[in-house]
This record gives C-alpha cells, sequence and structure tokens, in this order.
C-alpha cells in the first residue's frame, strides 16, 4: 500500500485548468498540488541500475506522475504506480479542496499511458465521508 498526502498549493488560473495536455496528449487538471509520499514506498532499484532494468521497471510502473515542490515536502518527485498493483492509500482527500482529489485522481488516469488509472484506493473513514457529500451536492 502506498500512502499519499496531496496538498493544495493554491489558486490556479481557472483558464490553464483542463486546457494543457502532458507528453501523453491527455488533458491534465492543471491544478496546483504537490503530492508527498509518507509509508516506505521507495522507488524500484530497477529504475537505477541500467537503460534496460529502468525499460523493466516502467513497463510494470507504467503510471509515472509528476508533482511540484513544495517548502515542506521537499523537492518535486515521480510517483511510479502500477494500476493493477498498487493500493493508493489517501490520507488527506477533501480536507484541503474538494475538488484536489477528483483533480488528482484525473491527472493520475492522464499520466498512464493504458489509460486505466488507479484501480484500487482506501480512504480513512472521515475522508470518505466527506468525499460522499461532495458527491451529494453535485
Amino acid at each position: 500500500m502506498i500512502t499519499v498526502q496531496v496538498l493544495y498549493l493554491g489558486l490556479t488560473g481557472q483558464e490553464t485548468r483542463y486546457a494543457e495536455k502532458n507528453d501523453l496528449g491527455n488533458v491534465v487538471s492543471g491544478e496546483n498540488y504537490t503530492v508527498s509520499v509518507t509509508s516506505h514506498h521507495g522507488i524500484s532499484k530497477l529504475f537505477r541500475i541500467c537503460r534496460e532494468s529502468r525499460a523493466i521497471a516502467q513497463r510494470f510502473y507504467h503510471i509515472c506522475l509528476p508533482s511540484r515542490s513544495h517548502p515542506t515536502f521537499g523537492e518535486a518527485i515521480l510517483l511510479y504506480l502500477s494500476s493493477e498493483f498498487d493500493i493508493l492509500h489517501i490520507v488527506n482527500a477533501g480536507l484541503d479542496s474538494e475538488a484536489i482529489f477528483f483533480d488528482f485522481i484525473h491527472d493520475i488516469k492522464a499520466y498512464d499511458p493504458r489509460g486505466l488509472g488507479v484501480k484500487h484506493l482506501a480512504f480513512q473513514s472521515h475522508n470518505l465521508a466527506t468525499l460522499l457529500s461532495v458527491g451529494r451536492l453535485s
């Protein structure tokens, strides 16, 4: 299980939201957030050995989500995920901005060359209640 914290960094210009595409040609949210991995989920050593092992690791961890740097979380990271095998535990969904959760999930799918996104999510009960209430309001 990979535990992540998504931190909302503030408003961005609304004209840039969902207007830009990534290198895969998919529309990204353009939202201003960063991601911190709070569980022990180091990058696989296969990424560091040689070009061939990196290619194999990239086939398995096919989602590569970039994040912005932040003084609290440190420098920007690349979050590598496998949609089939990883369980993503989001610890603060809906606390900074309800929409940031949906932007984050959208961006995970946008950076997935297979177009699957994340299949396995885990929440703390109070975070899930917040998301469910947002769903009833919209």
